[in-house]
């Protein structure tokens, strides 16, 4: 029976089998396996299915970053470069994060006032994912993220960003990004908080230092408007979010929010029930660009009181509980009576005609519900006889716009070769 690679998670420092989807590259190596056989005191585990699940184990009681420099100190010793002499070495680790997309349901607090501000619901998915792959360097080369839409002005705010930290916590090595690949852009993955959160993450453990989530969360410039990103980024799962106190500036996304000076609060996070799920970026369909995101939230906020009342209703009563109860007729019920609350509403809009006729036709070949994630304008869908929506949406939008998906539980997966 042949070995199965093991990959280190980032949800309690679990080490699992990697899930088997087209979309996903799970990244192994040498220390990963180290790791699996250190936590189970022998070899890795062979085979797969059942049986590798249950050689699962926890990895008590060091820190990630603690495991991983000592297993490439013990393990590499003088072969490779750690330090801040690894940029000029040809055998330089490579950090490698493989990071699930999220889903956001909808904002909930948007209105004149009250006691906080955004807040939401959402989730995240294990396909398609961001991967990226970091080097030892002197400075900070972020230059790689212009093949995947990155900005000029983007890839130096994020640069910025890091060369600050360096300097605040004095970190002597540096980083490059070496190889990226990341879903559409501006589609509603959250392609943007996880790019920055890998960034910084691989930063600090390529220095040895270790920073909890939350240090990470604070410092990536990123949950302006929501954290669902944030939480899923490290543990994936449903996550209802409650904002921040309230502030009677004006309301804004995250992506026109520089600096976070309150974090979002996290106050609740369950394992999303594996229904099947699918996804289609709606062919013709456009991204929304910063400049029609900035125009469309002055325009459209703050909501009356009763259109912020109806979507927490929906969101907590609704979608929140049904995912505890594991209850699927009434998250269905749930997440299509969000699409007609007057944000959600008023989101879809946006892309014209577009979305909307290709969430109608979802449901006219049997979906029980479909939702546009965060301002679109990718299309999540669910049903019951899937197999059977899921081949009628590929014949009408081709299996490029369609792909299958499931819920992660899990978070991001870190490992190195």
């Amino acid at each position: 029976m042949s070995h199965r690679p093991q990959t280190l998670r980032g949800h309690r420092g679990k080490i699992s089998e990697p899930l088997r989807s087209p979309l996903l590259r799970c990244h192994t190596s040498r220390l990963v396996r180290t790791c699996g056989q250190r936590a189970r005191g022998g070899p890795a585990a062979a085979g797969g299915g059942e049986q590798a699940h249950a050689s699962t184990a926890c990895v008590q009681p060091q820190s990630l970053r603690g495991i991983v420099f000592e297993l490439l100190r013990k393990d590499l010793g003088d072969r490779r470069a750690v330090g801040p002499d690894a940029a000029s070495g040809a055998h330089a680790v490579i950090v490698r994060v493989s990071v699930p997309s999220r889903v956001h349901l909808t904002l909930i607090d948007l209105g004149r006032a009250g006691y906080r501000r955004n807040g939401g619901v959402g989730f995240g998915i294990a396909a398609p994912r961001s991967t990226l792959a970091f080097a030892p360097h002197p400075g900070v080369d972020l230059r790689a993220l212009a093949s995947c839409s990155y900005l000029p002005a983007e890839i130096a705010s994020l640069t910025e960003r890091l060369e600050h930290l360096m300097g605040q916590r004095q970190l002597t090595q540096g980083l490059r990004l070496v190889e990226v690949q990341l879903p559409a852009r501006h589609a509603g993955f959250g392609t943007g908080t996880a790019v920055a959160l890998a960034s910084l993450e691989s930063l600090f453990l390529l220095n040895d230092v270790s920073v909890s989530p939350a240090y990470l969360r604070a410092h990536c410039g990123r949950g302006g408007a929501s954290g669902i990103g944030l939480s899923s980024y490290f543990q994936g799962g449903f996550i209802f979010d409650a904002g921040r106190r309230f502030n009677p500036a004006p309301i804004v996304g995250s992506d026109a929010t520089d600096e976070v000076r309150e974090p979002p609060l996290e106050m609740a996070r369950l394992a999303m029930p594996d229904w099947p799920m699918g996804v289609l970026v709606p062919p013709g369909a456009s991204a929304i660009s910063l400049a029609q995101e900035q125009a469309f939230f002055a325009q459209r906020l703050p909501l009356p009181d009763a259109d912020v009342f109806e979507i927490t209703y929906h969101a907590l009563f609704g979608t929140l509980a049904a995912i505890h109860a594991c209850d699927y007729a009434a998250f269905c019920a749930s997440i299509n009576a969000l699409q007609r609350c007057a944000w959600k509403r008023a989101e879809i809009d946006l892309h014209g005609p577009t979305v909307r006729a290709c969430a109608a036709h979802l449901a006219s070949i049997g979906c029980d519900a479909v939702a546009m994630s965060s301002i679109g304008p990718a299309l999540i869908f669910w049903a019951r006889d899937f197999d059977a929506a899921f081949a009628a949406a590929t014949r009408q939008y081709g299996p490029s716009a369609v792909f299958r998906t499931r819920p992660d539980n899990t978070g991001r997966i870190l490992s190195h070769d």
